[in-house]
């Protein structure tokens, strides 16, 4: 009997935690894919690289325009086996926004220690500086990626951004999705060419 009671009281708190989780799961919301209006993409090498994603702009309800900027550089196609020195390639940068704001949305393996790169050139990888208009950064890499990803706000279709990194420049300005004309349908059938009876058009 007791040694019953020693089994139940194990199984009822995992009985319990089952219908917790199950009860507790919830769907997952699916995210809206943001459309990419440009992919840029400047080459050192086949094993250091640089691809800039730009998104459509989104209109605010203030006048101003949205942008997502996606910034990723070094070993992107992964060609490189192992990370030494090597392979070190400096990829310090700027992102600056000429009539508008930019904030520091989210950072892509970027790591702010000491150690995971080489003493040579930027070193660590570091944010310099994020004002208003711009961010500054230091990133090494050795085989690896980094990257970054920016929420520029233009005031005007005619606002426009420069991302410099790695010796390469590029340039970003607001470009609105316009969905292309529908195209009309073309449900007539030729007046000589009879349609059986039975037949369906999808």
């Amino acid at each position: 009997m007791i040694r019953k009671i020693a089994i139940l009281c194990l199984l009822v708190p995992f009985a319990l935690v089952s219908v917790s989780a199950a009860d507790g799961d919830k769907p997952r919301r699916q995210r809206r894919p943001r459309r990419v209006a440009e992919v840029i993409e400047k080459v050192n090498s086949e094993q250091d690289l640089l691809r800039v994603y730009v998104s459509y702009a989104r209109r605010q309800d203030d006048g101003t325009y949205v942008v997502k900027v996606v910034a990723v550089w070094g070993d992107l196609n992964k060609v490189i086996d192992k990370c030494s020195p090597e392979h070190y390639a400096n990829w310090d940068g700027t992102f600056s926004v000429d009539g508008g704001t930019v904030d520091l949305a989210r950072k892509v393996r970027f790591e702010d220690r000491r150690g995971k790169e080489p003493a040579e050139g930027s070193g660590a990888d570091k944010i310099v500086e994020q004002a208003e208009t711009q961010v500054v950064w230091l990133s090494g890499v050795v085989g690896a990626v980094d990257g970054l990803v920016f929420k520029a706000t233009f005031d005007s279709p005619d606002s426009s951004a420069t991302l410099e990194v790695g010796g390469f420049t590029v340039t970003i300005t607001p470009t609105v999705y316009t969905p292309p004309p529908a195209e009309p349908a073309d449900d007539a059938a030729p007046a000589d060419q009879p349609q059986d009876e039975g037949t369906q058009t999808l």
